[in-house]
């Protein structure tokens, strides 16, 4: 097969300029999820006895301040880097695409843990939880990126 320059633009894709709206969108509606996840109508109170079994929600107020900050900003990166991902190296143009690559990440990520639940010893019932909020998460931003596409 001979290639000419000419069909050169059927193997090049230009990056996109990033808009932020969606990652803005799915930033917000993922911190929405994770309160409503962690709080006591969900997951919280199951979860806040695994993770710290010896405390009392009370004590561990004080010390979350800068978990939170941390974790937000881990998320708004998520958020950004996704969306750069989506359009740029996966081509994604369209919210049905840009769902299902996030039910594909989520899922990856969900059995890259399995080994860590394995020789961790650690609880199958906190392993839901923690990887049922990444999937909530990842769709979430996955969503909102996918309406702004």
């Amino acid at each position: 097969m001979q290639f000419h320059v000419s069909r050169l633009s059927e193997f090049t894709h230009r990056p996109k300029v990033m808009s932020l709206w969606g990652p803005v969108a799915g930033f917000v509606a993922s911190e929405l999820v994770g309160m409503v996840w962690y709080s006591s109508v969900l997951f919280g109170d199951s979860w806040m006895r695994m993770v710290h079994p010896r405390k009392r929600p009370e004590e561990l107020k004080s010390s979350s301040g800068r978990a939170m900050v941390v974790s937000m900003a881990a998320h708004a990166a998520l958020a950004g880097i996704l969306r750069h991902v989506y359009v740029n190296h996966m081509l994604i143009d369209n919210l049905p695409m840009a769902m299902a690559a996030g039910l594909s990440i989520s899922t990856v990520c969900a059995i890259s843990e399995i080994c860590h639940v394995m020789f961790g010893k650690k609880s199958w019932a906190l392993f839901a939880i923690d990887n049922g909020f990444n999937t909530a998460v990842i769709l979430t931003m996955s969503v909102g990126i996918g309406l702004f596409l």
